[in-house]
């Protein structure tokens, strides 16, 4: 019996920055500032996010403490 692994899901940057509400360029400029995941770079143009570390990414961001005004 062979079992296989549950295909990992990515997103192209047009959908992250969709499902994110933010424009491309805002991707850019976070990964460029090490604020979020780096993408996944498949080819000479095309760049992906693993949708899951994205998940947790968000997550994460979610559950940190805010700053609060003084």
């Amino acid at each position: 019996m062979s079992t296989f692994a549950t295909p990992r899901r990515y997103l192209r940057e047009r959908a992250l920055a969709t499902h994110l509400s933010v424009h491309r360029s805002t991707l850019r400029r976070w990964v460029a500032r090490g604020l979020m995941p780096a993408p996944i770079r498949l080819g000479l143009r095309t760049v992906v996010w693993d949708a899951e570390e994205i998940e947790q990414w968000q997550a994460a961001r979610a559950a940190a403490p805010r700053d609060q005004p003084e």
